[in-house]
C-alpha cells in the first residue's frame, strides 16, 4: 500500500474512531426535562388549575459546572430541553424584572436511563401582588388607645417581624414620625411586635397578630405608648406586665377603675391564663358570682389561688414556693400537676404535708395520699385517716370480723371480753 493510501486510511481510521463514540451514545431515546413557568396567583408554590404561564422566562440547563444549553418560556410559560446523556443536571430560572419567585430558582436532578425525569415547574409572582405591614408609634396623650389628631409619632422605636412561629423575620426602626413599614410580605399570617422606648410604657398591647391576604397592605398597625405620672407607677407594675406581656395601662385600670389592689391583679389575670378565658370574663364572673372562690372554682377547677405565692410568680420564679416545698418535702408527689390536684381538695399545705408523711411512714403511695386528702376535706377525723392509710383499701378495725373484737379503749373499753 502506498503511503498516501496509508495516510487516507488512518485518517478515516481515526475518525470513526471519533464518531463511534456518539453513536454509542444515541442508542436510546433522548431524555426529555420540561416544565412550566407561572404565575403563582396563591403564592402556594403550586401549579394549581386556573394559574397562566409566563412568557420569555429565562431558563439554563446546567450540566458538570456549566450552561449546556438555554431557552426562554414559550406563550404558555413552557419550556423542555432535550438530554442526550446520563448525569446530573440541574435547572436555573432567572426571575423577570419585576417579578419574585415563590418556588426555589434552581432545582437538581439526576437522569439515570432508569427513573422518570419530574416535571420541573417555577412559580413566580408580580412584585406589587406581594403584602406588607405599616404603621405608627405614637405618644397616646390621651391614654384611649387610639391614635387620634395631633399626637406625635415616636421616633427610633423597634418594631420586630415574626412568622406564624414566633420565629424573628426582620426588625426595623420608626422614622422621626413615629412611621414604619414592612413590605414585600407574601400571603399569611405574621406577629408585630413593638419594644417599648425608654422612659414610655404601652397603652396598647405589645404583639399584635396579623393575616394578610395577596397583596393586602395593612396601613394601621399602630402602637400607643405614654409617661407615666410622678408616683403613678410602682415596682410591682412592670413585673405583672412583664410576666403577662400586658400593657402596664391595662393594670392601671384595674387598679383604678376596679379598685383592685395587686394581689387581685394578678389574680385575675393569672385565671385568664390558666383557664383560656378573657380577662373580662373572669371580670363578669367575678362581679356576678361575688367571691374568688366561685370563679376560680369554675374556671380552673379548684377554689384558691392560696398555694401559689403571686409574687413569686410574677418576678420569675419557675414554681410557686409552695408547690416547690410539696414536691421537696413529699416524695410520693412528683409533679407540680399532682401538687395542684391535691391543693384542689382546699386543704393548706400545711395539712397536705402532714397527710403525706403519715401516708410515707406507711409505706404508701400517691393514690394513698389522694384517698387521705380527700378523706381530711369531707371532715374525717384524724384516726380515721391513719386508720385507712394503715389499712388502704380495705374495711375499718371497727367493722372487721377478720381482726377480731374492737379494741379496748375508749368507748369499747366495758365491751365483752375486754
Amino acid at each position: 500500500m502506498s503511503s498516501r493510501l496509508l495516510r487516507i486510511f488512518s485518517i478515516f481510521l481515526v475518525a470513526g474512531m471519533l464518531i463511534l463514540p456518539i453513536s454509542a451514545s444515541a442508542d436510546h431515546d433522548p431524555y426529555i426535562v420540561h416544565g412550566t413557568v407561572f404565575n403563582d396567583l396563591n403564592q402556594d408554590g403550586v401549579f394549581d388549575e386556573g394559574e397562566e404561564g409566563i412568557e420569555n422566562v429565562p431558563v439554563d440547563l446546567w450540566s458538570e459546572g456549566v450552561v449546556s444549553d438555554s431557552t426562554l418560556t414559550d406563550v404558555d410559560g413552557y419550556f423542555e430541553f432535550t438530554l442526550i446523556t446520563t448525569g446530573s443536571y440541574s435547572l436555573v430560572e432567572t426571575d423577570l424584572v419585576g417579578y419574585v419567585s415563590t418556588t426555589p430558582n434552581e432545582v437538581d436532578f439526576e437522569v439515570d436511563g432508569t427513573t422518570i425525569i419530574p416535571i420541573i415547574d417555577f412559580g413566580d409572582v408580580p412584585v406589587d401582588a406581594l403584602a406588607g405591614i405599616s404603621g405608627t408609634v405614637y405618644d397616646d396623650l390621651n391614654r384611649n388607645r387610639l391614635l387620634d389628631p395631633g399626637e406625635p409619632g415616636l421616633a427610633d422605636v423597634v418594631i420586630l417581624l415574626k412568622d406564624s412561629e414566633g420565629a424573628e423575620l426582620e426588625s426595623v426602626t420608626t422614622d422621626v414620625d413615629g412611621n414604619y413599614a414592612f413590605s414585600e410580605l407574601w400571603a399569611g399570617t405574621y406577629s408585630v411586635r413593638e419594644e417599648d422606648p425608654e422612659g414610655y410604657y404601652s397603652t396598647t398591647a405589645h404583639e399584635v397578630t396579623v393575616t394578610l391576604q395577596v397583596g393586602e397592605a395593612l396601613a394601621d398597625v399602630n402602637f400607643g405608648d405614654f409617661v407615666p405620672e410622678p408616683g403613678e407607677l410602682s415596682p410591682i407594675d412592670p413585673l405583672i406586665s412583664g410576666f403577662f406581656d400586658l400593657p402596664i395601662l391595662d393594670i392601671l385600670d384595674l387598679r383604678s377603675i376596679q379598685n383592685m389592689g395587686y394581689g387581685n391583679v394578678a389574680k385575675v389575670y393569672f385565671a385568664a391564663m390558666l383557664s383560656g378565658e378573657p380577662v373580662s370574663a373572669i371580670l363578669e364572673m367575678l362581679e356576678m358570682d361575688g367571691g374568688w372562690g366561685n370563679v376560680l372554682r369554675e374556671v380552673i377547677g379548684f377554689p384558691s389561688l392560696k398555694g401559689y405565692n403571686l409574687g413569686l410568680i410574677v418576678s420569675g420564679r419557675e414554681a410557686p414556693a409552695q408547690v416547690e416545698n410539696l414536691l421537696d418535702g413529699c416524695s410520693i408527689v412528683e409533679t407540680p400537676e399532682q401538687v395542684q390536684a391535691l391543693m384542689g381538695s382546699g386543704l393548706g399545705q400545711g395539712t397536705i404535708k402532714k397527710l403525706c408523711s403519715m401516708v410515707m411512714e406507711a409505706g404508701g403511695d400517691y393514690d394513698t395520699l389522694v384517698e387521705a386528702v380527700n378523706m381530711r376535706a369531707d371532715k374525717a377525723k384524724w384516726k380515721d385517716i391513719e386508720e385507712a392509710i394503715q389499712n388502704p383499701g380495705g374495711e375499718s378495725q371497727e367493722t372487721s370480723e377478720e381482726n377480731g373484737p374492737p379494741a379496748c379503749k375508749g368507748k369499747n373499753k366495758n365491751d365483752p371480753g375486754c
